[in-house]
């Protein structure tokens, strides 16, 4: 049997595996030195939901489990007060600020695996690649 391969099927292929790769990974198919597919806006917001609704909830549930009794005083009332906001729903941009080694890296990923539990969505976003890098799903601001 003859099959010719269209660039639409090719495509759609590269597609399937991104989606994938990123599920599986967080890794697109760039940073695994593929080929990029060629996406419309509509697929690249599918990927990005897929990709925020795509975590384990019984591996979110451990890690929560396991941390939540290591905040200290300081960092359980931000992550009480982060946690309250949204449960209320307000929403928004939250910023933690404190000095180096304080535990916001730490405070922030428990807040992300708690968020994400709940099967909501929160985005972490860092100035830099090696801050977003430490963070559980995160990403620069450029990106």
């Amino acid at each position: 049997m003859n099959l010719d391969y269209t660039a639409d099927m090719f495509n759609q292929a590269l597609i399937i595996l991104e989606d994938k790769a990123l599920q599986m990974a967080g890794k697109d198919l760039k940073q695994l030195g593929l080929p990029i597919p060629q996406r419309n806006l509509g697929d690249r917001l599918s990927r990005e939901m897929l990709r925020e609704t795509s975590y384990d909830v019984n591996e979110l549930d451990q890690y929560v489990l396991a941390n939540e009794p290591l905040l200290v005083i300081g960092q359980r009332a931000a992550y009480n007060a982060i946690l309250d906001r949204t449960n209320r729903k307000a929403g928004g941009i939250i910023f933690l600020d404190a000095p180096g080694g304080t535990g916001k890296t730490f405070v922030i990923n428990l807040l992300l695996a708690k968020i994400r539990q709940q099967s909501k969505i929160a985005i972490a976003v860092a100035s830099s690649g090696i801050a977003a890098t430490l963070l559980h799903g995160g990403r620069t601001a450029h990106s």
